[in-house]
């Protein structure tokens, strides 16, 4: 987007004074530029006064893009904006001011399922009940009750585990933070201490997460702060996990809330942003009439193939022909490059196995590929996974859960056996491990940090952990204070960073839920059959809407070049069988050519 000009309706999302905004952005139409101008408004209008902006996102990496982009703008000022997930805030104020509501000065925070597991499981015996069936089950629906604000006698007897164990999991940190703000002495230090909040993604709220966020915004009909919600109900997709669309809506009614709808696409392709936008008409809310502002003719096929195997090769051949040759002149616009990097091409799928014929081929043609990393992945060896675990012993040397951890990569039989870290380390196994007893009583983790490179590890992941653990030291000292950059804070600071997307470079794999939110030049929609998308389970008017969502949000990632492929026969446990052509095909059809292997 031209940096210097902004659309009238852009304008008027930047400029506007109403203390209750909503902002509907549909893909490509400069949300992150409308909030960063907001935002940077609001500072330099304010450069002498000390109150702060809350910007929260969906996800660490657009809490992080926002800082990046502000930082390059506004220099120190943009020190002035919490940017942060929901989570990261909450736990933030448990941490701050949980002590008011009976949690410890360090909570314990359970973010592992068999951590959860084991504390549940310990409370049963307790109480003379039978161990749980199914534990993976039966936290999907206490999370998924909580998520959307349901109470009933699992859920409360799960939140007296936690209150009882000084612990909080995800979705305790927003129930306790809710719990705090209904404090007066809390809610006017928050109300103090913001004047502005900006809540992105929006469409992918739960009851939960907005009932904190309106406990500290303040309610309708009092000088609440000032709010905008932006996100796009159209791309609603994770209702599975509590998300529920009719929020922003809700706000809408319930503030008043001025409602403004960007009208101008500046990313996409016109025949990519014209498919998406035949999806958008589809849905119950289809967008105002979107002019394309960049003036690039796009490309779209349709690929059909006799079986799972041939679409897989078909779509790897797709990719390795961008990589190679670019894009057609004729895709993009005058002047524009043609060239595509691995980074810049994803393949996706409504399921992580429908990925996987894409995945086999391109490992056939030696073509580097990754899929979204989860926390467990965040560093690898056991020497890097022990350094993050010691960081959240010095800072809650009594946290079970950590112990646990501990005692599993040394190998140690009984997490409550052993008092001495620096022994524990030395009776490992792990010969990598065992050089850690150099680093056990370092008083402060910047020391701490600056020891890695003094290590000597043998093991080949080692250097990458390390180099991990420097660039969070190197965030973290970036938006921490001097005085706050304790083993405590650190620790949360890492939690933060494993909860982001980080990939090793290569063509992207994601489900679409994954991708939501990203871009890439190129993308490659899988699996295309009914039953897959939209998903055989989705029987009702309500669940085949979610589905329809969730398409809409796949044709969207594109800028300039979309392959939807499906495979006419796929192997089922038992058989060969037919498929049939998903229904959502033919919205985007009449912009399409169709491509045969």
């Amino acid at each position: 987007m031209d940096d210097l000009r902004l659309s009238a309706k852009q304008e008027e999302a930047v400029a506007s004074r109403a203390r209750a905004i909503t902002i509907v952005a549909s893909a490509g139409t400069g949300k992150t530029e409308v909030v960063a101008r907001r935002v940077e408004r609001i500072l330099i209008e304010s450069e002498r006064e000390e109150f702060r902006v809350l910007a929260v996102s969906y996800t660490v990496r657009a809490a992080d893009g926002l800082s990046r982009r502000l930082a390059s703008r506004l220099g120190a000022l943009h020190r002035r904006v919490d940017a942060d997930t929901i989570h990261g805030f909450a736990l933030g104020c448990l941490r701050q001011h949980g002590t008011r509501i009976g949690l410890p000065l360090e909570p314990e925070v359970l973010t592992r399922l068999e951590d959860r597991h084991e504390l549940l499981s310990e409370w049963l015996r307790r109480e003379g009940r039978r161990p749980l069936d199914d534990p993976a089950e039966t936290f999907r629906k206490l999370d998924l009750d909580r998520a959307r604000g349901i109470t009933n006698l699992k859920v409360d007897s799960w939140r007296q585990v936690l209150a009882e164990a000084g612990a909080v999991d995800y979705p305790a940190m927003l129930e306790r933070a809710s719990e705090l703000m209904q404090l007066p002495s809390v809610h006017r230090i928050y109300q103090a201490l913001y004047r502005h909040v900006v809540v992105d993604e929006a469409q992918n709220l739960t009851r939960a997460q907005y009932r904190l966020l309106t406990d500290v915004i303040g309610y309708p009909n009092t000088d609440h702060i000032s709010s905008v919600l932006i996100g796009d109900e159209r791309q609603s997709i994770v209702g599975f996990a509590g998300a529920d669309h009719t929020l922003m809506a809700e706000f809408e009614t319930d503030y008043g809330a001025k409602r403004i709808e960007l009208d101008t696409n500046y990313r996409s392709a016109v025949r990519i942003a014209e498919a998406a936008e035949a999806v958008a008409n589809a849905l119950d809310q289809p967008p105002e009439q979107l002019s394309v502002r960049f003036q690039a003719e796009g490309d779209i096929r349709i690929g059909e193939y006799p079986s799972e195997e041939a679409e897989g090769e078909a779509v790897a051949d797709w990719i390795r022909r961008h990589l190679v040759d670019g894009l057609a002149d004729c895709v993009v616009a005058p002047g524009e490059s043609t060239s595509v990097d691995p980074e810049q091409l994803a393949v996706l799928g409504r399921s992580a196995a429908a990925l996987n014929p894409t995945r086999e081929a391109l490992d056939k043609l030696d073509i580097a590929h990754a899929s979204a990393s989860t926390p467990d992945e965040w560093v690898t060896s056991p020497s890097g996974q022990a350094i993050v675990e010691l960081i959240g012993l010095r800072s809650a040397p009594n946290h079970l859960s950590i112990r646990r951890r501990l005692s599993q990569l040394c190998e140690h039989p009984d997490p409550e056996a052993w008092s001495d870290v620096a022994g524990l380390f030395a009776s490992s196994t792990d010969l990598g491990i065992t050089k850690l007893t150099q680093i056990c009583d370092i008083d402060s983790p910047e020391q701490l940090i600056s020891e890695l490179d003094r290590l000597e590890i043998e093991d080949q992941d080692w250097p990458d952990d390390a180099r991990q653990l420097k660039d969070a030291w190197a965030s973290f000292v970036d938006r921490t204070a001097t005085g706050s950059r304790s083993f405590a804070e650190f620790k949360q600071h890492i939690t933060r960073c494993q909860r982001g997307d980080r990939l090793d470079p290569g063509v992207r794999l994601l489900t679409i839920h994954k991708a939501q939110g990203q871009e890439f030049k190129c993308v490659a929609l899988v699996a295309c059959n009914q039953g897959q998308i939209p998903d055989f389970r989705s029987t009702t008017a309500d669940q085949v809407a979610a589905e329809l969502r969730t398409f809409y949000v796949a044709v969207s990632r594109p800028t300039r070049s979309l392959l939807l492929t499906r495979s006419e026969t796929r192997l089922t446990r038992y058989n060969l069988r037919d498929t049939e052509r998903s229904e959502f095909l033919s919205l985007v059809d009449p912009a399409a050519s169709h491509a045969s292997n």
